[in-house]
């Protein structure tokens, strides 16, 4: 059976750090983990009752570092994909950054 065509973009990066997901339409942030990221998305592990579903628009911030405070200059827009639900609770989340958002955080951030 023939292996189906890589369809990402970007190169993907195993790195497990805190972040946090504001989902605009429910006011709420909730707690979660990056799992791997790239330059057009990251794939999370959230801890929230309160599921999430493909095509919510959400806000994503990452601890880069050990601060404690995250500010929210640092958002990333996206769009939920897909997503899991854990045996374990919380659900493994796929989403893909904004491209204009992407732009102007990885200009910033070099």
């Amino acid at each position: 059976m023939e292996q189906p065509a890589e369809r990402r973009r970007h190169q993907r990066f195993q790195i497990a750090r805190p972040c946090k997901v504001h989902h605009p339409v429910s006011r709420r942030y909730v707690a979660a983990e990056t799992l791997d990221v790239a330059a057009g998305g990251v794939l999370l592990h959230v801890d929230s009752p309160r599921p999430l579903a493909p095509g919510d628009r959400v806000e994503v911030v990452v601890a880069w570092d050990d601060s404690v405070i995250l500010s929210t200059d640092a958002q990333i827009p996206a769009k939920v994909l897909r997503v899991i639900q854990c045996a374990e609770g919380g659900q493994t989340v796929a989403c893909v950054f904004d491209r204009a958002a992407l732009a102007v955080t990885l200009a910033a951030a070099a």
